[in-house]
């Protein structure tokens, strides 16, 4: 059986994987364990091209997903990224050292995104104050570095 989507889980230094072969799956082991990283294969029995992709990331942003497909489009392959697709890999060019290179990679870039919109987050309610006291843009440059 080909293997189609890899959720991929750690605890402690071993690594757990699941693989389905349907989004629909995929969808509900996601949903009912969220994974460290998904590998997804874009063409599905139950649904197929840049679609797969959208439809699991909505679902679960916060999961960094590598794209591993035989579906050779340049241009699909950039709007995923776009979209958020951590990385897209044909299945025909890769090895096993790109593959855990990327797996990695994509979760260190989705904890740094995590860390930003946490950031982010924490310092939004500084600035409504400020602009809500109408003070100026030094002033509001100030509060933020005070968030920090």
């Amino acid at each position: 059986m080909p293997i189609w989507c890899v959720c991929a889980y750690w605890r402690g230094s071993h690594v757990y994987v699941s693989c389905v072969d349907r989004l629909s799956a995929a969808l509900a082991s996601v949903a009912q364990q969220p994974p460290a990283v998904v590998l997804l294969d874009l063409t599905l029995p139950d649904s197929n091209g840049p679609d797969t992709f959208r439809r699991l990331h909505d679902r679960v942003p916060d999961i960094p997903v590598v794209i591993l497909t035989a579906m050779d489009d340049e241009e699909i392959a950039v709007k995923t990224v776009q979209q958020g697709a951590q990385d897209y890999l044909l299945k025909s060019e890769v090895d096993g050292k790109q593959l855990a290179r990327s797996i990695r990679y994509a979760m260190e870039r989705q904890a740094l995104l995590t860390s930003l919109e946490t950031s982010r987050r924490q310092q939004l309610p500084a600035l409504y104050r400020a602009k809500a006291a109408g003070r100026n843009r030094v002033e509001v440059a100030e509060l933020k570095a005070e968030a920090k």
